[in-house]
């Protein structure tokens, strides 16, 4: 069963203080929230009597209005970026692909696109790496990217 778990600083402001609302009996607190889901699994154990491999734990941040816009605004933006990572890598995989079909040795690859022969290297193989595990599990696409 899933449970929600706020955490809020305490007094001592190096304190997170967790409590679940399901089971508001169900209360800890710890110095490192990465330690929350752990600790709060165990405490809605024992106060709900269910087994705690039955629980999951969902953590929900009580800060003040200004923190919580940057923080959505900072996950927005690292959302942003591995979306660009991951299509800047398909487009260079496809590229390095492409020049070395037409032709092109790793050295000129790598100063066209900009990046290290070694760079050009990984792109190749990663792109052959997965167009043969695709072709092993007998599925071969029309273009691997």
């Amino acid at each position: 069963m899933r449970y929600t778990v706020t955490a809020e600083r305490g007094r001592d402001p190096r304190i997170w203080v967790l409590q679940c609302q399901e089971v508001p009996a169900a209360i800890s607190q710890t110095r490192r929230l990465a330690d929350a889901p752990v600790l709060m699994r165990e405490a809605i154990a024992f106060v709900a009597d269910v087994e705690e491999q039955h629980i999951e734990i969902d953590v929900v941040l009580e800060l003040p209005r200004d923190l919580m816009s940057e923080v959505r605004e900072a996950k927005g933006a690292i959302r942003q970026l591995a979306s660009a990572q991951t299509a800047t890598a398909r487009l260079s995989r496809k590229a390095a692909a492409d020049l070395k079909g037409a032709g092109l040795t790793g050295a000129d690859i790598s100063a066209v696109l900009g990046v290290s022969p070694q760079r050009v290297s990984q792109l190749l193989s990663a792109r052959s790496l997965r167009t043969s595990a695709v072709r092993k599990r007998g599925v071969v696409p029309e273009r691997v990217v």
